[in-house]
């Protein structure tokens, strides 16, 4: 009798030690990992390349660690090393390897793609955006103050490529925030370069007026202005050019004096004016002082 309560007992005891054994290897167990396979880290939990101190950006500014750093000895911004994401380097589109050109100006003639280009180009806007926010936020784990002016410019071109991005994917209210919000960035840019991304915004549905009347060393200070001046303009060349006592060089010249034609405008030769006219870039000489 005694031998038989001893046996129950310890039957009791084994079966009680293997559910508790159970129990801890499930509490044990990662959630979704088969037993037996070994845990990788999330990529989200990786530390992107080019962060070179994360507690000087706080919390909240993480960078894609599926940005790749080139191992090749080149660099995007010092001390950050050049970048690559899906096939598109840093170095290709940074703006400060273009000596002519400020920012803005840069941005405009680089990323001037519009929405009829097709999803591919979009697909490239994006991943321009990602690479400059990276470059950004490496340069903001280094030491903020002492890249101040690079991150500044870098911003410009972030705010303009936001913009375009908001030109394909978003309706006519968003795009005039992300407007507004590269002039903001960019106050040095440019009566030319301004009134580029105004054109451009109008394309996409944002009425220019209000941006027009804010712009210093505009002529005109509504859509309706611009196209009576550059209806003028047309008309003077046309009369400029039947007459037969002018030079045959004098028409070139005046093209040439345009200050609508220089490296860091895009104006003429994308046709960004909300007009849409075909016509010769004299024309748009009575829009800017001269």
């Amino acid at each position: 009798m005694a031998l038989q309560f001893n046996m129950g007992r310890l039957r009791w005891m084994l079966g009680l030690a293997v559910f508790g054994l159970t129990i801890i290897g499930c509490l044990g167990q990662e959630p979704g990992r088969n037993p037996g396979q070994p845990s990788t880290p999330k990529s989200a939990d990786k530390k992107p390349c080019y962060i070179v101190d994360q507690l000087r950006l706080g919390p909240n500014l993480k960078g894609n660690p599926d940005v790749e750093c080139l191992q090749d000895g080149s660099i995007s911004i010092a001390p950050i090393p050049d970048l690559q994401f899906e096939g598109v380097k840093y170095s290709t589109i940074d703006y400060s390897r273009d000596k002519l050109s400020p920012p803005g100006g840069y941005a405009i003639k680089t990323f001037n793609e519009s929405k009829a280009d097709g999803p591919e180009k979009l697909a490239f806007l994006k991943r321009s955006k990602l690479l400059y926010e990276s470059v950004w936020l490496g340069l903001r784990s280094v030491d903020l103050n002492k890249h101040m002016r690079t991150i500044r410019e870098l911003e410009i071109v972030i705010a303009f490529l936001n913009f375009q991005v908001h030109r394909f994917e978003s309706e006519a209210p968003e795009i005039e925030l992300a407007l507004a919000n590269v002039l903001k960035r960019c106050p040095q840019c440019s009566v030319k370069d301004s009134y580029n991304m105004i054109a451009l915004a109008s394309q996409s549905g944002v009425n220019p007026d209000k941006f027009l009347e804010g712009l210093p060393g505009l002529n005109c200070k509504s859509q309706q202005e611009c196209t009576e001046l550059i209806n003028k303009g047309r008309s003077n060349i046309k009369s400029k050019s039947a007459n037969p006592a002018a030079s045959p060089n004098a028409a070139k010249n005046f093209i040439k004096s345009n200050p609508a034609i220089s490296s860091s405008s895009r104006l003429l030769d994308t046709g960004f004016l909300w007009l849409a006219l075909k016509c010769g870039a004299s024309v748009l000489l009575p829009l800017f002082y001269t």
